[in-house]
């Protein structure tokens, strides 16, 4: 299978691939694609809290990420029609879920190419400028880090938001034993901020959901959630098995696409040095890893 109709929404120019007549349709059909899309996802939904929304103005609705029906979790939760900033190409345009994604209202874009990030920016600007409302996952990627609730966030959602004078609603998603639960938190207007302290609220939102999602469904001790199995086995049967629920997931780009602040040094960049280092006897004491503790 492959959609090549959807080819276009590629295209750089947002008067291309969104028009305002586009944008009222879909939100005139929303009511029965949102009554359909529970009973097309893998899990059953639970939607535990929703914050009423603002009226008169623009949203962007910003999901935690984690598992694949957290963004059909997500348009059943908030109510209202919006435009889905989507990133997997081969999901798109390989499964029934591409053209599902266009009939819900879609901006497409691929992660790998910088030119089409930029344009997405631009897409989004102009799809809220024409009435639409956006859903985007900040984080980028499923957070698939064992220790980390949330992922660093793109700050590409507090430029556009601050262009368009779009309010932020964080949503906190969560899966356990085949239920998906969600959190609406109340809207909030980004732009009050600074580009930094903005992005650490919606950040501390997301996570203070996450948070508590996980204290509600997934609290557990250490001896039943491995049952015998080496932390790292455990680990990597879990990653197995989250990325076999999707039909087609590029490794290439989801292992290297979350956001990476230049200020933070990772680990492999902390040490990439050693590799070029020739072992005599002067340097030896720096790969002796025994006195490290």
């Amino acid at each position: 299978m492959y959609n090549k109709p959807l080819e276009y929404l590629l295209k750089p120019d947002p008067k291309d691939v969104l028009s305002p007549i586009g944008i009222k349709l879909r939100q005139a059909i929303n009511p029965i694609f949102r009554a359909i899309a529970p009973f097309t996802g893998q899990v059953k939904f639970k939607i535990l809290e929703k914050a009423e929304l603002p009226k008169n103005v623009p949203l962007i609705f910003a999901p935690t990420h984690g598992f694949k029906d957290d963004t059909l979790l997500t348009v059943t939760t908030i109510g209202v029609n919006a435009y889905i900033f989507m990133g997997s190409l081969p999901q798109m345009f390989h499964t029934f879920d591409g053209y599902t994604a266009w009939l819900n209202g879609m901006i497409l874009v691929d992660r790998s190419n910088k030119e089409s990030r930029r344009t997405g920016k631009e897409k989004m600007i102009y799809a809220i400028n024409n009435g639409a409302n956006i859903l985007m996952f900040p984080e980028g990627v499923w957070n698939k880090s064992p220790n980390l609730l949330l992922l660093k966030l793109f700050p590409g959602i507090y430029d556009v938001a601050k262009e368009t004078g779009a309010w932020i609603v964080p949503i906190g998603t969560h899966i356990e034993d085949g239920i998906a639960y969600s959190i609406m938190d109340a809207a909030f207007d980004i732009a009050k901020y600074d580009r930094e302290e903005g992005m650490a609220v919606l950040r501390d939102k997301l996570a203070t959901l996450k948070w508590d999602l996980t204290e509600r469904f997934s609290v557990t001790t250490r001896d039943e959630l491995l049952s015998g199995m080496a932390p790292d086995d455990y680990w990597n049967d879990f990653l197995e098995k989250l990325i076999a629920t999707a039909d087609f997931y590029d490794y290439e780009v989801e292992n290297n696409a979350e956001y990476k602040d230049k200020r933070i040094t990772s680990n492999e960049q902390a040490f990439e040095h050693l590799k070029s280092i020739k072992l005599n006897s002067t340097n030896a004491f720096l790969f002796n890893k025994s006195h490290i503790g």
